[in-house]
């Protein structure tokens, strides 16, 4: 069972890294999805150059922040997943993993609450969960 729990746990945060970086990708060519709703905001981001370097637009610069946050979400989700599948015991055995496989998750949902819309919080607080029943599950 905790294998089971670490592997879907693991998948939600696989699947939100991949559709955030396919739809961070869209907006390259044509910005539909993490694109201010007021068109002069977008261009005027992309003519917006950010203090840390001259040559970087406000717009580049958040495509780039969206594409590693989705980097972030499945390199997370992938390296639970890898736990998951080929050393649960290793999980079981290891408070350290079983600490980040919750607190990163409860990071997710307070910062969705907070700054996002509330389907983040529910996928990485059902994440959560499965990691909180897998870690209860190796005390049993």
């Amino acid at each position: 069972m905790v294998q089971l729990l670490l592997i879907v746990g693991s998948s939600i945060f696989v699947l939100l890294g991949v559709v955030h970086g396919v739809l961070t990708l869209q907006d390259i060519g044509n910005p539909r999805n993490f694109t201010p709703r007021d068109a002069g905001l977008r261009t005027a981001m992309q003519q917006s150059t950010i203090a840390l370097h001259p040559k970087i637009n406000l717009w580049r610069a958040w495509l780039g922040f969206n594409f590693s946050h989705s980097l972030g979400l499945f390199m997370f989700g992938g390296a639970f997943l890898y736990v998951g599948i080929f050393h649960s015991l290793l999980f079981s055995q290891t408070p350290l993993l079983q600490g980040c496989s919750i607190s990163v998750p409860a990071a997710y949902v307070v910062i969705s609450l907070k700054f996002w819309f509330s389907k983040p919080a529910i996928y990485t607080g059902i994440s959560m969960g499965c990691f909180i029943l897998a870690a209860a599950l190796s005390y049993a």
